[in-house]
């Protein structure tokens, strides 16, 4: 089972959760369906992206979000 760190993040207009750990990539789709939104943004740096990019969006993309690099 994977070990993920929550982060709440209460902006005054606008809050969000910050997710950390182990694990995350399998679980993604999975707390993306879980939501009511119908686009999201995912932040990182090109090391990150060129690491696990490509298998986050199979991910996705296997679960029936659309998804690009």
């Amino acid at each position: 089972m994977p070990t993920i760190t929550l982060i709440p993040n209460e902006l005054k207009r606008q809050a969000y959760d910050i997710k950390i750990g182990r694990g995350l990539l399998e679980e993604f789709p999975k707390m993306l369906k879980k939501t009511r939104h119908s686009k999201y943004v995912i932040i990182t740096d090109s090391k990150v992206k060129k690491l696990h990019g490509e298998k986050l969006c199979k991910n996705l993309k296997n679960s029936g979000t659309d998804c690009e690099l």
